[in-house]
C-alpha cells in the first residue's frame, strides 16, 4: 500500500486537482483506490460524487477533518489535505506517509509558502529516516517560462525533486464539473494536457512500485498487536533422587575406595 499526500500551507495552489487527477490515474490502473478529504470544503468528496459510474471507481474515505487511521483495504491511498495543514491532524498524515506531493503556482506569496511547506515537511521524522519522499510540481506555470526555470532552481537549493510544470488550461475545470480527468475526459485538448503530468506519472509510479513491495504497511504493522506462536511445552524429566548408599559413597574419600 502506497499513501500519498498532497500538501501546501497556501490555499489555491491547485492541490485537489493534483490529488483528483493522482487517483484518477492509479484507478486506470488497478482497482482499491481510496480518496481520504481532510480539506472543510470537501471539494473532492464533491467531485467523487460527480463521478461517472462506468469510470474507474475511487472510494471516498472522510473522517471529519481528521486522519486516525488507514483504510486497510485499500491498494494505494490519496490524501487531500487544506490550506495551513498542521497540528494532530498534520502529525497523523506524516505517520503513514510514504510520499508528500507539493503542488505550487510561482507568484510572491506562493514561493513563500512553498519554502515553510517544504521545511516542516522536511523536519518530519519519517522524512529524516527517509521512510517518505518530497516532490513538488508547477501549477499553472507554462513550461516554457521563465517562472519555471527559477522554480526549478529554488527547489533543487531546497533539496526537493521538481516534477515539471502544468500550464493552466480550461480543460481541467471541464473535466472537474464530470467528474474526471484529464486522464480520462474523451478529448483530443485533454489527450495533449497529459504530456504535462509525464514527470509525476513516474514518480508516482516509482513510489507505488516501491509500497507494492511491502504490503503491510509499516505503521499499520506497528499497530497491530504481536501474538507469540503456540509452543508445546514440554514436561520437565523427573530426575532420580540419589540412593543413600550412593550418597554415602560419594562423602567417602578416594584414597580410602581404592
Amino acid at each position: 500500500m502506497a499513501v500519498i499526500a498532497v500538501i501546501n500551507s497556501k490555499g489555491g495552489a491547485g492541490k485537489s486537482t493534483v490529488v483528483s487527477h493522482l487517483a484518477a490515474y492509479r484507478a486506470m490502473r488497478g482497482p482499491d483506490i481510496a480518496l481520504c478529504d481532510l480539506d472543510p470544503q470537501k471539494s473532492t468528496e464533491f467531485w467523487l460524487r460527480q463521478r461517472p459510474v462506468n469510470s474507474p471507481k475511487i472510494r471516498g474515505h472522510s473522517l471529519a477533518n481528521s486522519f486516525t487511521h488507514l483504510p486497510t483495504d485499500a491498494r494505494h491511498v490519496f490524501i487531500d489535505t487544506p490550506s495551513n495543514f498542521q497540528g494532530l491532524a498534520y502529525l497523523r498524515v506524516m505517520m503513514y506517509a510514504d510520499a508528500v506531493l507539493v503542488p505550487t503556482a510561482f507568484s510572491f506569496f506562493d514561493r513563500r509558502a512553498l519554502e515553510s511547506t517544504v521545511r516542516m515537511l522536511q523536519a518530519a521524522p519519517r522524512v529524516v529516516k527517509g521512510n517518505c519522499v518530497i516532490a513538488c510540481v508547477g501549477t499553472r506555470i507554462d513550461p516554457r517560462s521563465n517562472d519555471h526555470a527559477l522554480l526549478e532552481t529554488m527547489l533543487r537549493n531546497l533539496g526537493v525533486a521538481y516534477l515539471g510544470a502544468i500550464p493552466s488550461a480550461r480543460i481541467y475545470s471541464r473535466c472537474l464539473e464530470h467528474g474526471l480527468t484529464v486522464f480520462d475526459f474523451p478529448s483530443e485538448l485533454a489527450r495533449r494536457q497529459i504530456a504535462h503530468w509525464a514527470g509525476v506519472i513516474a514518480w508516482l509510479e516509482t513510489v507505488c512500485a516501491k509500497a507494492t513491495s511491502h504490503p503491510v504497511h509499516p505503521c499499520v504493522s506497528a499497530s497491530r498487536p504481536v501474538v507469540a506462536p503456540d509452543v508445546p511445552t514440554r514436561r520437565p524429566v523427573p530426575v532420580p533422587r540419589p540412593s543413600f548408599a550412593a550418597a554415602l559413597l560419594r562423602s567417602i574419600p578416594r584414597f580410602l575406595v581404592r
